[in-house]
């Protein structure tokens, strides 16, 4: 079984009532989802950036050389947190 972290989110300011980026919103739409395979070395998976609008078919197959996978009963211990850079998650093992 491998993991994979996905993110979504409205694109919406609700100080004007527009839609934020309007660059994104043709190719991905309102609510785009980020998705990223949760990789061992913490690294964006190879061939694709973790991106709603660079994303290509390469960034849905998970391959073990890169990316976490787990079997029934692992335990993880995962801290989140914002930082000055986005958000950073780490997981231990």
């Amino acid at each position: 079984m491998c993991r994979a972290e996905t993110s979504t989110a409205i694109r919406f300011n609700p100080n004007n009532g527009t839609v934020n980026n309007g660059a994104c919103l043709g190719s991905v739409g309102i609510e785009p989802v980020n998705f990223a395979f949760i990789t061992r070395n913490g690294l964006p998976h190879p061939g694709g950036p973790p991106s709603p609008v660079n994303s290509t078919l390469v960034d849905f197959y998970a391959r073990s050389e890169h990316d976490l996978f787990m079997n029934s009963g692992d335990v993880l211990i995962v801290d989140l947190r914002d930082t000055a850079h986005g958000l950073q998650i780490v997981i231990m093992t």
